[in-house]
């Protein structure tokens, strides 16, 4: 009689824990509209808020850590998914790619996060050495951030600044330190001329040694879902120093990186620049100052070309205005490659400077308030043209429009 009572209840907690196992389990029917826009690889995020879609105790475990996964219903697909949560908003946010849809298209999903799920697909994964922080996804090497900086080494170290790796991991699509003009770095940020009080700085050339630079000052401590098999969030901070060891500006990188198909990188920066301790006036012109990328140096034998918005106007030079992205068509040595600059239409109005030997980016002046930080987004693209052929002007422009008004999501009860 023991013996059956023991294992009765060895049943009924065996039935308690199956529940409470089910209990935490979120099982959710989504409708994703592509909302009038063609998409291609797009990244669509689910927000899930405390006391509609999902309760406290499931939210708190979702913070501890847990695998997602989404199964395209009409093709039987299974996709990668990545949680993060906020605690702030009682929110949490599911992400994954929806590899193509057409303007007219809906696509239903199912979502499924439960604790002991394996992820679907490789992860990325962040690695560091001396001087420099790598990205990588399983095997593939995405980008490089030269973080380093050494006052006996001004020369090379005086910027922090983003190389792309090239998609077969042998080097980089972006120029680093030396070669025509040393200070066009990969992709990096600054002014020629930094206005603030009665000091101006160059912030572009940087040749203030040994104390001036644009100098990497640490990055975000990752949480979980920070880092998956959809994309990589980073975050790094970096202090406009100038001469006599000032720091007029800062700014703070912060960005998403995704690499939904071969031969496809996606890097979505959110960044926020701020006057330290009184009003700053960003300043140059458009080939000395923004938000800009450089492509290897090789390029000036080989000379880019470059697709331009359709709305866009020719200013004079290499500057054109009335523009929000601008694409970059150029070979590494034989290698065909693609960069596409994205402008959000929220930033303050910008032109884009096209230099044939592959430096491109949007500029705009700016009265930097000490109270109020400049918040810009923007959204770079790498693209093999191999592997993704379309070149127009249309296609460019859907991708843009794509970015600018993101997949709307709704709940099937």
């Amino acid at each position: 009689m023991f013996q059956r009572l023991a294992l009765t209840l060895l049943a009924i907690a065996a039935f308690i824990v199956s529940n409470s196992a089910e209990a935490q389990l979120i099982n959710l029917n989504l409708k994703a509209s592509a909302g009038g826009v063609a998409r291609l690889h797009a990244p669509v995020n689910v927000t899930l808020t405390v006391g509609k879609e999902i309760t406290a105790a499931q939210l708190a475990q979702l913070a501890k850590g847990a695998a997602a996964i989404v199964s395209q219903l009409n093709t039987n697909t299974t996709i990668p998914a990545q949680v993060t949560v906020d605690p702030s908003s009682k929110t949490a946010t599911v992400t994954f790619i929806m590899t193509k849809a057409g303007p007219r298209e809906a696509i239903n999903y199912r979502l499924v996060i439960k604790p002991g799920i394996k992820p679907v697909g490789e992860s990325f994964a962040f690695k560091d050495g001396e001087g420099f922080r790598d990205l990588v996804k399983g095997k593939q090497k995405i980008w490089r951030h030269m973080n380093a900086f050494d006052p006996a080494r001004h020369p090379v170290t005086y910027k922090t600044f983003h190389h792309v790796y090239r998609f077969d991991g042998k080097g980089y699509i972006t120029k680093g330190p030396g070669g025509r003009f040393t200070h066009h770095r990969g992709i990096y940020l600054g002014y020629s001329k930094t206005r603030y009080g009665k000091t101006a700085t160059d912030f572009w050339h940087v040749k203030g040694a040994p104390n001036q630079s644009l100098r990497h000052a640490g990055y975000n401590k990752p949480k979980p879902g920070d880092i998956g098999s959809v994309y990589a969030f980073n975050s790094s901070q970096t202090r406009w120093t100038d001469p006599k060891g000032h720091i007029p500006v800062s700014d703070t990188k912060a960005f998403r990186t995704y690499a939904p198909a071969p031969g496809l990188v996606i890097m979505d920066f959110d960044i926020t620049i701020r006057a330290k301790d009184g009003d700053v006036y960003l300043d140059g012109d458009p080939q000395h100052a923004g938000f800009q990328f450089r492509a290897v140096n090789e390029v000036t034998k080989t000379k880019a070309r470059y697709i331009y918005q359709a709305s866009a106007e020719k200013k004079g030079g290499d500057v054109w205005a009335d523009c929000n992205w601008v694409v970059n068509q150029y070979a590494v040595e034989g290698t065909p490659y693609a960069v596409v600059h994205m402008n959000h239409p929220k930033n303050p109005k910008p032109v884009y400077s096209t230099r044939n030997y592959g430096r491109f980016g949007a500029f705009f002046k700016y009265n930097l308030k000490a109270a109020a930080p400049l918040r810009t987004k923007y959204r770079l693209m790498i693209i093999d043209p191999k592997r993704h052929t379309e070149s127009t002007i249309e296609h460019f422009e859907s991708l843009f429009q794509s970015w600018v008004k993101p997949v709307k999501v709704t709940i099937v009860r």
